[in-house]
């Protein structure tokens, strides 16, 4: 698996986690909670799946998008939803 390929699933895995924590309203720490849990998961199966790749490449590849993808979609749809 490409570095690539790591970054856009976790680019579409922090908008899904905020949609999902939006619609469901999970806010505060539980939404927070969520979405670090999800990273964390991703970390596992990429690592299973890219085995050539160093273990720190596969944990830092997307990390800031990640989260701030998460963080803007989460805002917003708090702002709409509350």
């Amino acid at each position: 698996m490409k570095l690539k390929t790591i970054y856009w699933i976790r680019f579409g895995l922090a908008l899904a986690v905020a949609l999902l924590s939006g619609f469901l309203r999970i806010w505060g720490l539980p939404g927070v909670s969520l979405a670090i849990l999800v990273y964390v998961l991703s970390h596992g199966v990429f690592r299973t799946l890219a085995e050539d790749v160093e273990r720190k490449k596969v944990l830092l590849e997307g990390i800031g998008t990640y989260f701030l993808v998460w963080l803007t979609v989460w805002t917003i749809l708090y702002n709409f939803l509350r």
